[in-house]
């Protein structure tokens, strides 16, 4: 299980909730996408076909419930990378 994290104090353990924000079908999508919420100071966690020596099948991203509206401006304000076509 992948997770990113935020400054939290080691000596007590806090109960957190963690809801989906998306899923995809797309490893790298997902691990760039953690990568930017982490970057954001947002508590995120990889399910799914991430990992391991065949990763594969869907890869749910989910946030800490606090954080739910902040994570979907942060994939609504991500603009997808121009595709070049040859002629």
């Amino acid at each position: 299980m992948a997770a990113g994290c935020r400054n939290r104090p080691t000596s007590t353990l806090t109960r957190v909730e963690m809801v989906r924000l998306l899923t995809t079908l797309d490893q790298f999508e997902a691990r760039v996408l953690a990568a930017r919420l982490g970057a954001e100071g947002v508590l995120w966690e990889l399910r799914g076909g991430h990992d391991g020596p065949y990763p594969m099948g869907p890869v749910h991203v989910f946030v800490e419930a606090s954080d739910l509206e902040r994570a979907r401006e942060l994939v609504a304000s991500t603009e997808a990378l121009p595709v070049e076509v040859d002629e």
